[in-house]
This record gives structure tokens, C-alpha cells and sequence, in this order.
């Protein structure tokens, strides 16, 4: 396919695209779906957009999709989402629907960003490694009360910075 075809399907016809054009899609075919189109897809066919197609997408696409849709997406997108694909789902509240391998996933920059989105269960799935990310500054964005529920690994990674 092309973009200039992608870019003229109605949403319906993007939702009847099988998972296998789903994973053919170029990141010049995922750039050019509209917020509409991305609205449509089935939660069966987002685990086949590829980390290379995921970061094409547009931030007001990222904002269209729906809680059903967010927890669809495969670790490997969640943990390539652009900055400002992150700051677009913080945004749009969308946060709670990341599920606990999704959390899992994040970065260090893509947690410290979210760690004052990130319910008291969120934080309890951060690793070691996410939580020794965390700037002073993100910690101070959590409140109290949601840091009490960090494992203690997680507290143990926090150095005199933190």
C-alpha cells in the first residue's frame, strides 16, 4: 500500500485490514493514518503495528486511541513511543490504561515523564532499574502516599540524588 492510499481509506476500511497488511504497513503508510483511522483499529490488529510504525504516528493520533486500544499495544511500541507520543497520553489521561507488562516496558525517561501519572498499582509493577531512572524531580511529582507503595527493590535503586 501507499500512504496516499492509507490516507483515503474511511475508517471502516482500516478496521477491515487484515493483521498481516496491519504489519506490512510502512512508517510512511503509519504516518499518514488520521486520528480516525487509528480510532478504528481493532485491539486485534494494534499488537501489529510495529515499534518503527508506532513512533510515525501522530500525537493526535496517539490521543485518539481508547483505554481497550492502549492496553493492546505490544511492550516493544509502548517502550518506543516518542516523547511527545508520552506527553500526548498523559494528556488525554490515558495513563491508567497501561497495563502491568506495558509499565513494565517503559523506559527510564518514559517513566520519569509518567511518574506522576501512574497510579499507586503502576508504580508497584516499576523495576529496579526504572526507579533508579527517576530524577529528583519526577519523585517529587509522586506523592507521598504512592511511593509507600513502591516494592522495596524499587526503593532500595534510589541513591542520595533521589
Amino acid at each position: 500500500m501507499s500512504s496516499s492510499i492509507i490516507a483515503s481509506m474511511s475508517p471502516a476500511q482500516v478496521a477491515s485490514l487484515t493483521t498481516k497488511q496491519i504489519a506490512a504497513l510502512s512508517t510512511t503508510d503509519a504516518a499518514a493514518l488520521s486520528s480516525a483511522q487509528v480510532q478504528a483499529l481493532l485491539t486485534t490488529q494494534i499488537p501489529y503495528i510495529s515499534n518503527a510504525d508506532i513512533v510515525e504516528i501522530s500525537t493526535a493520533a496517539i490521543v485518539a486511541l481508547m483505554s481497550d486500544q492502549i492496553a493492546s499495544l505490544s511492550t516493544k511500541d509502548v517502550s518506543a513511543l516518542t516523547s511527545a507520543q508520552v506527553s500526548a497520553l498523559i494528556a488525554s489521561s490515558d495513563i491508567p490504561y497501561l497495563t502491568s507488562a506495558q509499565v513494565k516496558a517503559l523506559s527510564t525517561a518514559q517513566v520519569a515523564a509518567l511518574a506522576a501519572s501512574l497510579s499507586s498499582t503502576q508504580l508497584g509493577y516499576l523495576t529496579a532499574a526504572q526507579a533508579s531512572g527517576l530524577t529528583a524531580t519526577a519523585l517529587g511529582n509522586i506523592s507521598t502516599t504512592l511511593l509507600s507503595n513502591l516494592a522495596t527493590p524499587v526503593l532500595a535503586a534510589f541513591n542520595s540524588a533521589q
